[in-house]
């Protein structure tokens, strides 16, 4: 099987267990898009605080992105008012389910019900090298670089 099957595979397997629908969804980091799944938790932060956590969890940390919806860009990795990113991610999102996902070398295309879209891609130059990360509970973490799979 190819790596980006093995990775696609990772995702949708625990995520079935919720239906594939999102819990939870936003900005990390200032550009890090996330989408999670299942019960929302809790876990002490090494600071003293809280953290939500969630079952599963998927990172789209590319150089660009873009959300689109009903083929025309909502928002895209260019934006500048991080709050308003956070809530037309989490709005556009949340509560609905994941499709499908296409992985290429230095694209993602992650497709949700409603002719929604997550489109990322790693551009030649300059590039981040971080295409996707995946977590779930109990299950090995898996990100890709440059498209090539690595289990962590």
């Amino acid at each position: 099987m190819a790596p980006h099957e093995n990775l696609k595979q990772a995702i949708l397997q625990p995520v079935k267990k919720y239906d594939y629908i999102i819990s939870a969804a936003g900005i990390r980091y200032g550009s890090v898009v996330y989408i999670s799944f299942g019960p929302r938790g809790f876990e002490r932060s090494v600071l003293g605080g809280y953290l939500e956590k969630y079952p599963v969890s998927l990172e789209f940390g590319s150089d660009v992105w873009r959300l689109i919806r009903n083929k025309k860009i909502v928002l895209d990795s260019n934006n500048y008012d991080q709050d308003r990113a956070r809530i037309i991610i989490s709005e556009s999102l949340v509560g609905i389910k994941l499709i499908d996902i296409k992985i290429r070398k230095n694209e993602g295309i992650i497709q949700f019900e409603n002719d929604i879209f997550l489109i990322s891609e790693i551009l030649p130059d300059p590039a981040s090298g971080f295409l996707y990360g995946f977590q779930a509970e109990n299950e090995p973490s898996w990100e890709t670089i440059d498209g090539v799979l690595l289990q962590t």
